[in-house]
């Protein structure tokens, strides 16, 4: 059988400083296959260090750029977009959020499905990084023609509804009927859709991903110090506010102790938990924000900096690519109960808090840290990497799924 070619469509990457955990699986990937090629629906800054063998190619942004119309001009050009929305949509047609996000959704899968239509394509995988309007409208181009395929993963935003508000997603069960196959990064992805969108049950793949073998553990504080860990953006979903708030407590109740958080990441909150500290008089507490660090420079951080454990709060996730870099450089992590955590995080490689933890719990899991005993986790937390997370084994079975 001639070998497909592999179209991966992203939001930004390679552009940016977005979709970092894209990094590890395209390195992987093209260990594969000389024909794959990433499509990026913007064009953001410079691109990042890619694989030789992986071709960029921009017609999918330039087209989105060229079409970037008013959506009121597009409509009146595609009147059937209203329509859809009326027939798939009838309950939310006229609450104005959700009609805004349906016709914002339509009109970009129109861009992407008029894209397709301008393309000579064959023995093709259209591979979307995200569930979302690029998977519609690919879909929706490449029915005519069997040689081609459109295959998409999904994580958390692009899966569970309830993140949203109005908690829906515009058009998803007609997605799910058009695409080809649906790869789920956790069992726990895979059983919502199951129980929300059961007749697509044969569609639903767990595919996990992974990161590569770090080659070192990190080393626990050796110094009479406490730190702490966390690595993601700096938004309202992520609880830092509460984390923080937590570890604020935890210090006041171990006067004696040096207690240290790094995190590394941006965002919103930024300023707001500067300001938080600031009001606060605890000298047992340093707080580091090392800010935006490349997939590279967090994992150097991890090899030369001392650290005890990994703390993520999340309100909503999938399984975070960060908890897996963590586990793979033999870091316990005490996370929450959401999304596809629990099949990452137990409380044998770790400490699995509540959904919604209270700053006690929180305060409670970290004081657990002290513990020697807690250290016996490290082997725990690298075996699990190894066991379920190693990238080098699972995106070569994922390659095998995507192209056959």
């Amino acid at each position: 059988m001639e070998t497909p070619n592999i179209l991966i469509f992203t939001y930004t990457f390679p552009y940016g400083d977005s979709e970092q955990f894209m990094e590890t699986e395209i390195a992987q990937l093209a260990r594969h296959s000389d024909f794959i090629s990433l499509l990026p629906s913007k064009i953001i800054g410079k691109a990042r260090p890619i694989p030789k063998n992986v071709k960029i190619n921009h017609s999918f942004a330039e087209f989105f750029k060229k079409n970037k119309v008013a959506i009121i001009a597009y409509i009146l050009l595609h009147p059937q977009i209203i329509t859809k929305c009326i027939v798939v949509h009838k309950s939310l047609f006229f609450k104005v959020k959700s009609l805004k996000r349906m016709i914002q959704f339509l009109y970009k899968a129109y861009i992407a499905k008029d894209w397709i239509d301008c393309q000579q394509i064959e023995n093709s995988v259209l591979y979307t990084y995200w569930f979302d309007f690029a998977t519609y409208g690919l879909s929706l181009g490449a029915k005519p023609n069997t040689n081609i395929k459109v295959k998409s993963r999904a994580h958390s935003y692009d899966l569970y509804e309830e993140r949203h508000k109005p908690p829906f997603w515009p058009f998803r069960k007609k997605a799910i009927q058009s695409v080809d196959e649906l790869f789920l990064i956790s069992k726990d992805g895979v059983d919502y859709l199951n129980t929300k969108y059961a007749f697509g049950s044969s569609k639903y793949k767990l595919s996990r991903l992974g990161v590569s073998d770090p080659g070192f553990t990190t080393k626990s504080s050796s110094d009479n110090l406490f730190r702490i860990i966390s690595c993601s953006f700096m938004e309202p979903v992520k609880r830092l506010d509460l984390l923080l708030k937590a570890i604020i407590v935890f210090s006041k109740s171990n006067p004696s102790q040096i207690v240290e958080w790094y995190h590394i990441g941006d965002g919103s909150m930024h300023n707001m938990l500067k300001n938080m500290i600031r009001g606060e008089t605890v000298n047992n507490l340093t707080c580091h924000f090392k800010g935006l660090l490349m997939n590279k420079e967090v994992i150097s951080f991890y090899k030369n900096q001392m650290l005890d454990v990994f703390v993520n709060v999340s309100e909503y996730e999938g399984i975070p690519v960060s908890i897996m870099e963590a586990q793979s450089c033999g870091i316990p992590v005490i996370a929450t109960a959401v999304g596809g955590v629990p099949e990452i995080v137990s409380n044998e490689n770790g400490i699995l808090l509540s959904k919604n933890p209270s700053i006690q719990e929180i305060n409670l899991a970290l004081s657990n840290c002290l513990f020697k005993s807690f250290q016996i986790k490290k082997e725990k937390s690298k075996s699990c990497w190894k066991k379920n997370y190693n990238a080098e084994i699972n995106y070569c079975s994922f390659y095998e799924l995507l192209v056959s």
